[in-house]
């Protein structure tokens, strides 16, 4: 698990998200190595959260949109702990 002091200042849509796809690899005893790296909206802050998984550009990534791109990513059908 990142700690705050690890990762540079963030958006708290970021820092949502970031626990988000904690809490799934978790729930889905995944381990997994993830590089993060803060960029900003991608010049489409009205779509966001944007989201860069493996070079593909998600866009309103809510809970619910995300953990449907990780089941789909990760072949699982985990409900994100619900």
């Amino acid at each position: 698990m990142l700690s705050a002091w690890e990762v540079p200042v963030l958006h708290e849509a970021t820092i949502k998200s970031l626990r988000i796809i904690e809490q799934f690899l978790k729930d889905n005893h995944l381990k997994a190595e993830i590089e993060l790296s803060g960029s900003g909206c991608e010049g489409r802050c009205s779509e966001g959260p944007n989201i860069i998984i493996d070079g593909t550009c998600y866009h309103r990534m809510e809970k619910g949109a995300l953990i449907d791109v990780l089941n789909r990513k990760f072949g699982t059908e985990n409900n994100g702990g619900e």
